[in-house]
């Protein structure tokens, strides 16, 4: 899924986007949507990507540079405003699909204002899910689930005077959705409503040249749990972005990043504030007689009322393309995480609104990754590494009532972490297949995967008979997940089983403004649970078209 709301770019952000330039990409490429991304971090939950309105597609090369995106949105979570329009010809879209029970998406936008120097675009979604499933404890029992998210916002992006430009947009989405708790008079089960208010609001104004460049933002985040008789957590969070890089030649370049994030939370009306403060120097260069490019720096953090007062961590890759056949990338990373509700609500809606958490860090995270090919349009990456992180949020069975959400214990985390894809890009279709492992102990795995799984292997595979359609298939399976228990005198190994979906999609473009689409999901009806005791949904999809105007 996709996220709604426009994230302001973290100083380091802009040096990182000044340096694009700067990179040589190995030719394997792979047409994905935005919400499907590889440089994601791994979903905690299988899912359909629904094909968005415009096919629009992102040229992810394999090369030697990667970064981190924020994780694809929670099928709760509104559709971000910049994905439904295209930058084609058509102001407006309009896209809808529905399925019984009942399954329902649909989302509208429209370009208000398109110029040269101005562009003005406004949206709404409503996603609705319900269906029956047996309570994820023995009690024989069977309960209808509901989520529901209704969602809207605009952006802006205005050119100001001949090199600066402001981009600028807010957003608000109410969701709700239900879990159950055990009745103490006769513990019977039963199910309650809970929902979240998110309102979003940044601007970022960026100005420069090649030779320099600078970038300031503000951002501005409201978080709030509701439930019936109980005062939940809540949340604001204040963040400034300062960013600036100057040419030091013609192949390198000094950047500096200054973050600042205040975060003023409730719980239970016991109000606190906590900082974090994060300076990032980093130098970049390149070498195209050589092949290399890279930077060297480091991500320095002060918390304020929150822990740990100083932490360090290196910012350091080297990449290197000795041809379009061949690719490799060492990196050493890290920095401090501020682990707000929003963030944690994207790994998995299904919270406790009990609590309220500190910031976590991340000493190091080393990896390498290799990319061989394309030969013929067959390629192959290999990825592995190490990572440590301290402080890093992970599920606790014992911290939060039966039924009533997923919450965080600090926890260190540590271990190593490979994957392998092998793909074939063919005119007439696309076929991919990886396999990622790491360990799942208390103390040993992949501080990413918090619902701590052993094995994930994804399949992929879109075929073009003929011009305007597109069939597709896709399998994911996370194996080996747990969450620990703290409450007794000795830590317990709770197994939340395997997650395994089969989904498939078929788009047909009758003509340039209209598209016909379906899609299913879970279609072997494997039962899983989600992170938060949340039962899954069975086989089900979705039939719809998409209109452009």
């Amino acid at each position: 899924m996709k996220s709604y709301m426009m994230t302001l770019a973290a100083a380091a952000m802009a040096c990182s986007a000044a340096a694009q330039g700067l990179h040589q990409e190995v030719e394997v490429e792979r047409e994905i949507t935005p919400t499907e991304s590889e440089a994601t971090r791994y979903n905690l939950l299988p899912e359909v990507m629904l094909p968005p309105v415009t096919p629009v597609t992102l040229t992810l090369s394999d090369r030697a540079v990667t970064a981190p995106v924020r994780p694809a949105f929670s099928h709760l979570s509104p559709v971000a405003s910049t994905k439904g329009i295209g930058t084609d010809d058509y102001a407006g879209y309009f896209r809808a699909g529905i399925f019984p029970l009942f399954n329902a998406d649909a989302s509208a936008g429209y370009r208000i204002l398109n110029t040269d120097r101005t562009r003005l675009s406004a949206w709404l979604q409503y996603t609705g899910h319900v269906y029956r499933r047996d309570f994820p404890v023995e009690s024989g029992e069977r309960a209808y689930w509901r989520d529901h998210s209704v969602a809207g916002g605009a952006d802006i992006h205005q050119t100001i005077g001949r090199k600066g430009v402001l981009d600028a947009g807010a957003a608000y989405a109410y969701d709700r959705y239900n879990l159950f708790n055990r009745s103490l008079a006769d513990g019977d089960l039963t199910t309650f409503p809970q929902w979240v208010h998110r309102f979003n609001a940044d601007a970022t104004y960026t100005v420069g040249s090649e030779a320099f460049a600078f970038q300031a933002g503000l951002h501005f985040d409201r978080f709030s749990f509701g439930l019936r008789h109980f005062v939940p957590a809540r949340e604001h969070v204040y963040r400034m972005n300062l960013g600036a890089n100057i040419a030091t030649g013609d192949s390198s370049r000094f950047c500096l990043g200054v973050d600042g994030v205040l975060v003023h939370r409730s719980v239970h009306r016991d109000a606190s504030s906590r900082g974090l403060i994060t300076l990032r120097p980093i130098y970049e260069f390149f070498n195209g007689e050589s092949k290399f490019t890279g930077h060297i720096g480091l991500s320095a953090s002060a918390s304020i009322n929150d822990g740990t007062v100083f932490s360090i961590a290196p910012d350091v890759m080297l990449g290197w393309n000795p041809s379009s056949y061949f690719g490799l990338e060492l990196r050493a990373r890290g920095g401090a995480e501020t682990n707000t509700l929003s963030q944690l609500y994207e790994q998995s809606p299904y919270m406790y609104s009990g609590r309220a958490y500190g910031h976590s860090n991340v000493p190091y995270d080393f990896g390498a990754t290799v990319v061989v090919g394309p030969v013929r349009g067959a390629y192959l990456k290999i990825a592995g590494g190490y990572a440590r992180a301290t402080d890093w949020l992970m599920p606790d069975l014992s911290l939060s009532p039966e039924g009533h959400g997923v919450a965080y214990r600090e926890s260190t985390v540590r271990g190593w972490n490979y994957k392998a894809t092998l793909g074939w890009k063919h005119r007439y279709f696309n076929i991919e297949g990886s396999y990622a492992m790491a360990p799942s102990s208390l103390k040993g795995g992949y501080y990413l995967w918090r619902d701590r799984a052993r094995r994930v292997a994804e399949a992929k595979l879109e075929i073009f008979p003929i011009k305007r359609l597109t069939i597709g298939a896709g399998f994911q399976i996370r194996q080996g997940r747990a969450i620990y228990d703290f409450s007794g005198e000795e830590v317990q190994r709770v197994a939340l089983g395997n997650a395994a979906s089969l989904s498939a999609m078929i788009r047909f473009e009758a003509t340039r403004a209209l598209t016909i689409w379906a899609s299913g999901d879970n279609l072997l009806n494997y039962s899983y649970v989600y992170l938060g005791d949340r039962p899954a949904q069975g086989a089900t999809g979705l039939v719809g078209i998409a209109l452009k105007f």
